[in-house]
């Protein structure tokens, strides 16, 4: 069994092609019926900030309420990126995009600096440094991180490939 990271494209075109047996995408609508998907998590984003920001002390926070605020993004090639962005656009703005990365560490220090308001999954602001970061769920719950396993329908698994299933579907 060989585990490799590659972003959400590359493991459905892996698994199309056959070099990846399985793999676990985020956020990317499966319009192939080629695929079978068994989901594995939908976390709600929430608004991750310095505890004395403005905001810190509200009960929720609608999208557009973020237009003036400086944002820590995933990167650009993360789904959650383009979804962040394709929800701040519904809601009537670009967002300020102060900082853009791919680690989750780095943007709390950066929220913990305040430098901006950053958009994590519930899991992660749930693990985060209570005394100097708050999170603030988003009104209507608009964005979500969804993982998902994917495996090509109709062909032959590997005994690893289908012992790993067997084992996710009891874990998951």
């Amino acid at each position: 069994m060989r585990l490799t990271e590659v972003g959400s494209l590359a493991i459905k075109k892996g698994i199309n092609e056959g070099s990846l047996d399985v793999g676990f995408i985020c956020n990317v609508p499966l319009q192939n019926e080629d695929f079978e998907c068994r989901p594995i998590l939908h976390d709600p984003l929430v608004a991750v900030m310095h505890h004395d920001h403005r905001f810190a002390s509200v009960d929720e926070i609608a999208m557009n309420d973020l237009e003036s605020e400086p944002i820590i993004l995933y990167r650009n090639d993360f789904s959650l990126h383009k979804a962040i962005v394709e929800e701040c656009l519904r809601s009537g703005f670009y967002p300020n995009a102060v900082c853009e990365s791919s680690q989750k560490d780095f943007m709390m220090q950066m929220v913990e600096a305040k430098l901006g308001i950053a958009l994590l999954p519930l899991h992660i602001a749930k693990s985060m440094n209570p005394s100097a970061l708050t999170y603030v769920p988003l009104r209507a719950d608009p964005l979500h991180l969804e993982l998902v396993m994917i495996w090509r329908k109709d062909t032959y698994l590997p005994f690893a490939a289908r012992a790993f299933l067997e084992e996710a579907n009891r874990h998951f």
